[in-house]
Order: structure tokens, then sequence, then C-alpha cells
């Protein structure tokens, strides 16, 4: 193996630490919030209401727009929710579930899995 592929296996795998660690915080956070934060009971009833225990989920993805939509993915062992939120009707205008993210994105698939990682290891 030369220099230069020593070296660029090095950095791939210190870039994905970051990340998972990246990731990790951004999950920690964003769950914490889902589960505790007053502004976000509307969202927790609506998840309660669809089945799913709080305990049982993490948040890696979450985002807002300026007409009161929240877009999220949950992420439970079992499968992989991605919803919409409106928060001034509070209704849930989406939810669909299935066992792997959809799409051919790596970073979200890789990012599920990092989640799952956590749920399952209790770190959430």
């Amino acid at each position: 193996m030369s220099l230069l592929n020593i070296i660029s296996v090095i950095c791939t795998e210190l870039m994905n630490t970051n990340l998972k660690e990246c990731n990790r915080l951004d999950v920690l956070e964003l769950t914490g919030e889902l589960r505790e934060s007053k502004s976000r009971s509307p969202l927790r009833n609506a998840i309660v209401g669809k089945g799913k225990s709080l305990e049982s989920v993490a948040l890696p993805f979450f985002v807002e727009d300026e007409r009161g939509n929240e877009y999220g993915l949950l992420v439970s062992l079992e499968s992989v929710i991605e919803f919409q939120f409106n928060e001034d009707l509070n209704e849930l205008k989406k939810w669909k579930e299935s066992k792997e993210p959809e799409g051919d994105y790596d970073d979200v698939y890789r990012e599920v899995e990092w989640t799952r990682e956590m749920l399952k290891n209790k770190d959430i």
C-alpha cells in the first residue's frame, strides 16, 4: 500500500469518526428537545397518538419552515418515519413509515444506522 493510500484511509476514518460524533450530538439535542421541550408538546402528542413510544424513537433530522410546518425523520430500531407536522393546525400532514430510508442518499442511511446504534446501546 502506498503512502498516499495510507493517508487516504486515515483521513476517511477520521472524517467518519467526526461525522459520527456530530451526528450523535445532533441526535441527542433534537431528541432531548422532542422529549422535554414545552414547545414540542403537540408534536409529542401526535407521535404518541400514532402508537410510538417517545423512548423508542430518536430524532436525527428536524427542520421548520415559516408556515408552521415541521419536517423530520424519526428512527426506531424497526423503522424510519418521515413526518410533516403543522404546528398551527396541530396535525400530522405526513406520516410515512418504512423499514429503511428511501432515496439515494448514503449519508442518510449512515446516520440512520448510527442513530439505531445509539438506541440499541441506550445512549439516548
